[in-house]
């Protein structure tokens, strides 16, 4: 379901949504739908994902295993033929 939105625009501004339809061979609605989106994506998720790096960041990790500790590891816990 669509719903009808008006938007007043002052002549440079309509000049160039028509030249950016005109340009990708679509029409106005549709530039004006995928600018909606291009900034939705631009503002609200590189926000949250920058929250969430942020939030990774703070957490407090201990010192990773060494690629050999942790084979070895893997390796006791499934053995071959080992199936529990």
């Amino acid at each position: 379901m669509t719903s009808r939105l008006e938007v007043r625009l002052d002549e440079v501004r309509r000049r160039k949504l028509e030249e950016l339809a005109h340009e990708r061979d679509a029409s106005i609605t549709r530039v004006v739908q995928e600018l909606i989106d291009r900034a939705y994506e631009e503002d609200v998720i590189r926000k949250r994902r920058k929250d969430a790096a942020e939030r990774l960041a703070g957490l407090e990790v201990g010192k990773p295993m060494s690629p050999d500790e942790l084979s070895r590891l893997l390796d006791e816990a499934h053995r071959p033929g080992d199936l529990s």
